[in-house]
């Protein structure tokens, strides 16, 4: 655990969200993340667990960094479409858009074809499920009176 102070952003998501930043679901091999091994049978839990946490932790930092800079931009050129919107309303609408799209291939598959999904990751990356997330600021705390 680690203590939050004000202006930290904490992100609630469910297996929906959740599963479709995880390196296995997206089709990653063990190799691509810097292992020494193909297979992610092969790499035991809590070494698996470590890289799969940083990949997705390096994920969040990008998709964060993303919407910073698109937020930035948008600012310096004055061109805004409706009221200014929270770090955490475009956090959580890149996240969204994040699983939707990683989906897709899988979505067109199953409204193609009869049966089951092939469970190749490669191929058809991501999880469908039911997305939820919810995301905050945490502000100052109250001063006593």
């Amino acid at each position: 655990h680690t203590l939050c102070k004000p202006g930290d952003v904490i992100m609630c998501v469910s297996d929906g969200v959740h599963d479709n930043l995880d390196a296995y679901q997206l089709g990653k091999s063990p190799e691509e993340l810097g292992l020494s091994v193909p297979s992610w049978k092969d790499v035991g839990e809590r070494e698996a667990d470590a890289v799969k946490a940083r990949f997705m932790r390096d994920m969040l930092l990008g998709m964060i960094n993303q919407e910073q800079k698109e937020i930035a931009a948008q600012r310096a050129s004055g061109v805004t479409s409706g009221p200014e919107v929270s770090i955490p309303v475009h956090i959580t609408r890149r996240l969204i858009k994040h699983a939707m799209e990683t989906t897709q291939k899988s979505r067109d598959w199953m409204s193609c074809n009869k049966g089951r999904l092939p469970e190749d990751y490669k191929t058809f990356p991501g999880k469908m499920d039911h997305i939820t997330c919810l995301a905050f600021t945490v502000g100052e705390p109250p001063t006593p009176s």
